[in-house]
């Protein structure tokens, strides 16, 4: 029973790895499956004396397959219940997609390490049964929550916990006499089952029992930072009363004519964008009208086969201030995703122009202009230059943009 237990324990640390909020963060995930694979296979060998290859490397990759076929039936079992049952109380929807998902996932792994454990196989059925129960019920988590979906269906530490000591637990009772193997399955089946219908009646019930605990929320200081710097936006914005119109002008005429580095442009557009108001913090802030004009062009190579496309937008404001921070909070956006590590400040001309992921922006006056990363990047240097000189930067030199802190 012991190395039950410890296999119990090995499996939750294993799950512990999401927590990392370093570099790799991106891959936490899947290191998490792969250590939980690890851990099983370690046990096989050190305990139940399992030396074949083969057969260690099965379990580690149905770790790996469970934890993303999880995610699979999750997702899926979510795009159904939004499809077909919109009714379905949105605080629950999540849990009747999850449960069956994590209790999936559990139930593959069960089935391969189950073979490969080297002690008669007579009730192999009602062991994967018990091990998709330990799994479903740990999904039940995310109803006790604040995780969203998706991110819960990738953060689930507990739940290699629980797969882990339902395996370790089932491996145990292969050792004891046939009658009490059988009663015991079927007494942790029947137990688990009870607890799934409980949870699914009073679920709510039972989260409505501790409402303080419930409501009081650990904050990393990356949240306490970013809902600061929300609320000093809010702050920095400029007054949305009595702006000037915005001349209505062709889409055409905003754009340098003929073609750049041999790109042909299609004819540009332009929407006149109304004011709105969204809340940001559960504060209102309230965005003024606006001018928004695109144009795409591209370059051909034979006949009409388009080999790659390039983006210019420009967003007009009826001001300055207001163009200015949109450009700092992202066409009014207050999510303030910007860091150091994915916008990429540089000086050109003596005044500063900001390259992201996917796109460099500055500001001319009361306009902001984006040019998307596209194309390869002597051909956007091409646009840059055109459309600085179309639109000279206005920005200060020492203009910059509200960065995070890396999280």
């Amino acid at each position: 029973m012991g190395a039950a237990i410890l296999l119990a324990l090995a499996g939750l640390m294993s799950g512990m790895v999401v927590a990392w909020d370093g570099p790799g963060r991106a891959q936490a995930d899947s290191v998490s499956a792969v250590l939980l694979g690890v851990v099983l296979a370690a046990y096989l060998w050190l305990h139940a004396g399992v030396r074949a290859p083969a057969r260690l490397a099965a379990v580690v990759l149905a770790a790996i397959f469970g934890h993303y076929f999880t995610i699979l039936v999750g997702l899926a079992g979510l795009l159904l219940l939004a499809f077909q049952v919109p009714s379905l109380h949105a605080e629950l929807t999540p849990t009747f997609a999850m449960v069956p998902a994590a209790a999936a996932g559990a139930a593959l792994i069960a089935v391969v390490f189950l073979r490969v454990l080297p002690s008669p196989r007579d009730h192999l059925g009602l062991e994967i049964a018990c091990c998709a129960i330990a799994g479903g019920l740990a999904g039940f988590l995310w109803q006790f929550g604040e995780f969203e979906a998706i991110r819960w269906v990738a953060r689930l530490q507990v739940w290699n916990g629980a797969v882990a000591g339902a395996l370790g637990l089932v491996a145990h009772l292969r050792s004891r006499p046939a009658a009490a193997h059988t009663i015991a399955l079927r007494l942790l089946l029947g137990s688990g089952l009870a607890g799934v219908c409980i949870l699914f009646l009073y679920g709510d019930t039972l989260r409505a029992l501790g409402p303080h605990s419930a409501s009081v929320r650990v904050e990393s200081p990356f949240v306490a930072v970013a809902r600061e710097a929300r609320l000093t936006s809010l702050r920095e914005a400029p007054p949305s009363v009595d702006l000037p119109a915005i001349p209505a002008v062709p889409a055409r005429s905003m754009f340098t004519p003929g073609t750049i580095a041999g790109f042909t442009c299609y004819p540009p557009t332009d929407d006149a964008l109304p004011p709105y108001t969204e809340k940001v913090e559960s504060v209102p802030l309230r965005l003024p009208a606006r001018h928004r004009y695109h144009l795409q062009c591209y370059s051909k190579k034979e006949g009409s086969h388009i080999s790659a496309a390039l983006h210019v937008s420009i967003v007009q404001y009826p001001n300055v201030a207001w163009a200015q921070y949109d450009l700092r909070n992202l066409d009014g956006y207050q999510g303030l995703i910007q860091d150091r590590l994915t916008v990429k400040r540089t000086t050109k001309h003596g005044r500063p122009i900001f390259t992201g992921r996917t796109e460099t922006y500055w500001s001319s006056g009361d306009k902001v202009i984006t040019i998307n990363q596209g194309v390869p990047a002597e051909i956007q240097d091409a646009f840059i230059e055109a459309y600085l000189k179309r639109y000279p930067n206005t920005l200060e030199p020492a203009f910059d943009l509200p960065y995070l802190p890396a999280r």
